[in-house]
């Protein structure tokens, strides 16, 4: 396996071995931080085209590193709703 790095915004993980068709490869770290907005949030997708769109958005988001500038999932999702 080669290197790969993490295709969210403003992530900078490498060695990620999960790839998601429709925006590329994710690290174990944003995997949990993506199930836990899910689960903090009672969403409940009732599509596979529900759960790529929450994908596809949460991919969109930048990761959080401390920067008050960057949008949290959180606020994304609340933006774009």
């Amino acid at each position: 396996m080669g290197v790969m790095a993490c295709d969210r915004t403003g992530c900078d993980s490498i060695m990620c071995d999960t790839y998601i068709e429709v925006t590329g490869y994710i690290c174990n770290e944003c995997i949990r931080e993506f199930k836990q907005y899910i689960e903090n949030n009672d969403i409940k997708p009732k599509t596979h085209h529900d759960i790529k769109n929450l994908v596809i958005g949460f991919m969109n988001t930048l990761k959080p590193c401390g920067n008050d500038d960057e949008m949290t999932v959180d606020e994304f999702f609340e933006k774009n709703n």
